[in-house]
């Protein structure tokens, strides 16, 4: 009497067969439906899409300018011309409406965009462009805040103060002003230019500033995200030089003291920090006779901390 074969790929019952079967035809079918549905989303956007653009006149006369406008790409700029203005670009579902809006109460000119639905991925970016001019007369005595959520923001000119916030998104300012404020929540931030004070704070993304002079006082604080610092040689911070990152690289460039044009310092006064790290000085130290120096603070929690010479 011959032996029952053993259960195997060539004796297996036909239960488990058809159970495989089964399988297999769900994934062909699966693969055959997920192409099919992006062809289908993706001819409907195409067919759904429409674009529209505006541009609105800016007050003549405003003491102080606010932008908030999410899921979109911001330009801040200033303009020789006489005339304020607002304009923006829109490609995108034809379901959306979206239009500008300008607000003036007491004095205070709020610009932002209607009409347009959430995006919790910020893939508006790549459909709406916001840009606001403001003529370079007015600029120079205003304070401008922008305020954003998954936005790319960027502001270019001379103005008095100016304060750029967003949850999700990406600060980038080359200006002159009296003050300088950028915060993320979530993204990254780029400064460049000559300013009195400058403030970056990020909870979780990088901060890059690069040739960016200070006359009084530069802080930075990162929960989480790296720091290259590189400063300009028109002026130093006679307050100094505080930078504090949790978790991440600082690197901070500073010009050598001869090369400022306009500063009375005769050094850097160093105090360097780090719990977990290395800590690499390549610049000299002023003398303890020194009577005006600069004052530079850094401090990681996790990484490394260094200061060289541009």
């Amino acid at each position: 009497m011959s032996s029952p074969s053993t259960p195997g790929p060539a004796g297996m019952n036909p239960g488990a067969r058809l159970v495989i079967r089964l399988i297999i035809a769900a994934i062909a079918v699966i693969a055959l439906i997920l192409p099919l549905t992006g062809a289908i989303i993706d001819f409907t956007k195409r067919v759904n899409t429409y674009e529209t653009s505006e541009t609105v006149d800016l007050p003549e006369t405003m003491s102080e300018l606010v932008v908030d406008a999410s899921n979109a790409r911001v330009r801040i700029v200033t303009t020789p011309g006489k005339t304020g203005s607002v304009s923006f670009h829109y490609r995108g579902s034809s379901a959306e409406d979206p239009a500008v809006s300008v607000d003036v109460s007491g004095g205070v000119t709020t610009v932002g965009l209607t009409g347009l639905g959430d995006s919790m991925l910020g893939s508006n970016n790549d459909r709406v462009t916001l840009t606001v001019e403001v003529p370079e007369s007015q600029a120079q005595e205003l304070d401008v805040t922008s305020t954003s959520n998954f936005a790319r923001t960027s502001i270019d000119g001379t103005y008095r103060g100016i304060v750029a916030e967003t949850n999700s998104g990406y600060l980038e300012a080359d200006v002159v002003a009296d003050s300088l404020r950028l915060q993320t929540s979530t993204g990254a931030v780029r400064a460049s230019g000559s300013v009195g004070t400058a403030d970056f704070d990020t909870q979780f993304g990088a901060v890059e500033i690069d040739d960016l002079s200070v006359a009084k006082k530069l802080t930075v604080d990162t929960d989480t995200g790296g720091v290259e610092a590189r400063l300009g040689t028109r002026t130093l911070p006679t307050e100094g030089i505080d930078i504090n990152g949790k978790t991440g690289a600082v690197e901070l460039f500073v010009p050598e003291i001869v090369d400022v044009e306009d500063t009375e310092a005769t050094g850097y006064r160093l105090s360097t920090r780090s719990t977990s790290g290395r800590v690499d000085i390549a610049i000299d130290e002023a003398p303890a006779s020194a009577e005006v120096v600069i004052p530079i603070t850094l401090d990681a929690t996790s990484g490394s901390v260094s200061i060289e010479y541009l």
